[in-house]
């Protein structure tokens, strides 16, 4: 079957397009550290080593792929994961990782661990 006759066109298109929002490592990096709450876009760019403008930058990517979303206070944007799919995707691939190879390892298990606190 293909997309066009299968009627599954724009649901394959919906999760490519998630999956590739999740397929930068700088995007990651802030998904990673909205596992742990809610935070400014301050708090991600000092958390993350990126700037201001790549934060704000990755933040759209995830936002329009729906994986995060944000809420004003004043002058600060504080987001958050709309759910756990990041957590799930990034554990599930790190763990099949993990069992396939010997290198890198240990730093899968970090960077997994991350994902679930």
């Amino acid at each position: 079957m293909t997309p066009d006759t299968d009627g599954n066109g724009a649901a394959c298109e919906m999760v490519a397009e998630c999956l590739r929002a999740m397929g930068d490592p700088s995007r990651l990096r802030i998904l990673g550290e909205l596992c742990g709450g809610e935070q400014s876009v301050t708090s991600l760019t000092a958390a993350t080593g990126l700037s201001q403008a790549n934060v704000s930058r990755h933040l759209g990517v995830l936002r329009r792929a729906a994986l995060v979303e944000f809420r004003r206070e004043g002058r600060h944007v504080f987001y958050r994961l709309t759910n756990d799919l990041p957590r799930t995707i990034c554990g599930l691939v790190c763990f099949s990782l993990e069992q396939r190879t010997t290198a890198g390892r240990s730093a899968l298990r970090t960077f997994r661990k991350e994902f679930h606190e």
